[in-house]
């Protein structure tokens, strides 16, 4: 059972057959992430430009899972702040 703002079990293998995980991705991990409703907190996050919440969600080792929600979303909604702190990461950690 999903959680009120989460997403059921058959939408979820629909969504992953439709838009399969890479490699560096964690089936087990995005599969917790949209049920607790991470996709729809790190929408939110990104709104307010909450890059302390993208740090503590990759911290818990979900990167994987918020890297397949952008891509999910890309054309549909705009997660610009999201997109900087994923650069600003990158370039920390090189």
């Amino acid at each position: 059972m999903a959680s009120p703002n989460g997403c059921c079990d058959l939408r979820m293998n629909i969504l992953l057959k439709m838009n399969p995980p890479r490699a560096d991705e964690d089936v087990k991990k995005i599969r917790k992430f949209f049920k607790q409703g991470g996709h729809l907190t790190m929408e939110k996050a990104d709104t307010q430009n909450r890059t302390d919440w993208f740090d503590s969600v990759r911290e818990k080792g979900y990167f994987g899972a918020m890297k397949y929600h952008r891509r999910g979303v890309s054309g549909v909604f705009d997660m610009t702040n999201f997109d900087n702190w994923v650069l600003d990461v990158m370039t920390r950690n090189n």
